[in-house]
């Protein structure tokens, strides 16, 4: 028995021997990987860092861009209401109506002074045979509705002042003598306010669009390196899952 013994006690010591390079081995390769894993986990807070600055700065970004857009609708609001009241007054005319406007051979002095500046904003003469051809057009209405009301030359705003600042271009004056006339009054004194809220809201729709961009570009910067700590993470998850 003791000798059977001593020869297990002889077996086991030589597997510790065999053991020990092995042994040894693990324990360098362990040492190395909590080397890697300090080295790993120092890129990786220092990514994270990297990012949360880049959150913060994104954030701050985004808060711009909105307070940019949020100005400038605010400020075109100002001019929607004469807008929408032009658009229901034109929608409002039909055939019947224009046709009683273009019918006049000698239109009255307020008819003809009334037409004068919608002539003047659809680039046509300020004159009554330019204006009989203006309402001859089917789709002389939807132009109104359609006009390009962001990009009116500055000298067209100045020759239709003359109009809008005479005391009888007014609706409730010159409903008295045509329907169509008032209809055209309010949408020759929207689109003067309109023109001149855009002339200020519009820098400001530059600025966003351009900050909009800088914001995209910040964001695509910012969705890689969160990438890039996902997978910094996974491989620190790995690596610490070989030490356990």
């Amino acid at each position: 028995k003791l000798y059977e013994t001593y020869e297990v006690v002889g077996v086991m010591e030589q597997q510790v021997r065999e053991m020990e390079p092995v042994l040894a081995k693990k324990a360098e390769e362990g040492i190395a990987l909590v080397g890697r894993l300090k080295v790993e986990q120092a890129a990786a807070d220092e990514v994270k860092q990297a990012v949360m600055k880049d959150e913060a700065a994104a954030k701050i970004k985004a808060e711009e861009v909105k307070e940019i857009a949020d100005e400038a609708k605010a400020d075109l609001a100002m001019a929607m209401p004469a807008m929408e009241a032009a658009q229901n007054a034109l929608k409002a005319l039909n055939k019947a109506d224009i046709n009683e406007l273009k019918a006049f051979q000698k239109p009255p002095p307020l008819v003809r002074f009334v037409m004068e500046p919608v002539c003047i904003l659809l680039g046509a003469k300020p004159d009554w045979d330019s204006t009989k051809k203006l309402l001859a057009d089917v789709n002389f209405i939807r132009n109104l509705e359609e006009y390009d009301k962001d990009h009116i030359p500055d000298a067209t705003l100045k020759k239709i002042k003359v109009y809008l600042t005479h005391k009888d271009f007014n609706p409730d004056t010159v409903v008295k003598v045509s329907k169509v006339c008032r209809s055209m009054v309010l949408w020759v004194q929207a689109i003067d306010m309109y023109a001149k809220v855009f002339r200020v809201v519009e820098p400001k729709i530059i600025a966003h669009k351009e900050a909009a961009a800088i914001l995209k570009s910040v964001m695509a910067v910012l969705r890689a390196k969160q990438k890039e700590v996902e997978a910094i993470e996974a491989q620190l998850e790995k690596m610490m899952g070989e030490l356990r």
